[in-house]
Protein backbone atom coordinates (compact mmCIF):
# COMPACT_ATOMS: atom_id res chain seq x y z
CA UNK A 1 0.00 0.00 0.00
CA UNK A 2 1.15 3.38 -1.00
CA UNK A 3 2.02 6.50 1.83
CA UNK A 4 0.54 9.49 1.06
CA UNK A 5 1.44 12.65 2.56
CA UNK A 6 -1.13 14.59 4.88
CA UNK A 7 -3.52 16.43 3.73
CA UNK A 8 -2.95 19.05 5.87
CA UNK A 9 0.64 19.49 4.66
CA UNK A 10 -1.19 20.34 1.10
CA UNK A 11 -3.62 22.20 1.96
CA UNK A 12 -1.14 24.92 3.78
CA UNK A 13 0.60 25.24 0.16
CA UNK A 14 -0.03 27.15 -2.86
CA UNK A 15 -0.47 25.14 -5.99
CA UNK A 16 -0.47 26.36 -9.26
CA UNK A 17 -2.37 23.98 -12.25
CA UNK A 18 0.44 23.44 -15.17
CA UNK A 19 0.77 21.64 -17.96
CA UNK A 20 3.99 19.29 -19.03
CA UNK A 21 4.84 16.42 -21.44
CA UNK A 22 6.27 13.55 -19.35
CA UNK A 23 7.52 10.06 -20.18
CA UNK A 24 4.62 7.69 -18.27
CA UNK A 25 7.52 4.80 -18.03
CA UNK A 26 9.79 7.00 -15.93
CA UNK A 27 6.92 8.70 -14.04
CA UNK A 28 5.31 5.18 -13.53
CA UNK A 29 8.61 4.62 -11.95
CA UNK A 30 8.87 7.65 -9.55
CA UNK A 31 5.32 7.20 -8.74
CA UNK A 32 6.73 3.91 -7.33
CA UNK A 33 9.81 4.67 -5.83
CA UNK A 34 8.42 7.63 -4.02
CA UNK A 35 5.17 5.84 -2.78
CA UNK A 36 3.00 8.85 -4.00
CA UNK A 37 -0.97 8.23 -4.95
CA UNK A 38 -1.13 10.44 -7.65
CA UNK A 39 1.12 11.32 -10.96
CA UNK A 40 0.56 14.96 -10.15
CA UNK A 41 1.93 13.98 -6.12
CA UNK A 42 4.92 12.07 -7.68
CA UNK A 43 5.29 15.14 -9.29
CA UNK A 44 5.20 17.40 -6.34
CA UNK A 45 7.53 15.05 -3.78
CA UNK A 46 10.09 14.77 -6.73
CA UNK A 47 10.47 18.77 -7.35
CA UNK A 48 10.51 19.02 -3.47
CA UNK A 49 13.43 16.69 -3.13
CA UNK A 50 15.23 18.50 -5.71
CA UNK A 51 14.69 21.69 -4.18
CA UNK A 52 15.81 20.47 -0.66
CA UNK A 53 19.49 19.00 -2.01
CA UNK A 54 20.09 21.90 -3.94
CA UNK A 55 19.32 23.69 -0.68
CA UNK A 56 21.60 20.69 1.22
CA UNK A 57 24.47 21.83 -1.44
CA UNK A 58 24.47 25.46 -0.84
CA UNK A 59 24.83 24.54 2.19
CA UNK A 60 27.83 21.85 1.89
CA UNK A 61 29.72 24.46 -0.16
CA UNK A 62 29.15 27.37 2.28
CA UNK A 63 30.75 25.48 5.24
CA UNK A 64 32.83 23.56 3.52
CA UNK A 65 35.95 22.98 6.32
CA UNK A 66 34.25 24.76 8.87
CA UNK A 67 32.36 21.83 10.89
CA UNK A 68 34.65 20.44 13.09
CA UNK A 69 34.51 16.62 13.75
CA UNK A 70 31.79 16.05 16.54
CA UNK A 71 30.42 19.18 16.58
CA UNK A 72 26.62 17.48 15.70
CA UNK A 73 24.86 14.35 16.78
CA UNK A 74 24.02 11.75 14.42
CA UNK A 75 19.95 10.85 14.82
Amino acid sequence: MRKARPKKARASRKLSRRSYYVDPGTLSKARRLLGAPSDSEALRIALDRVVEMDEFWKFMKKSHGTLKPGSFELP
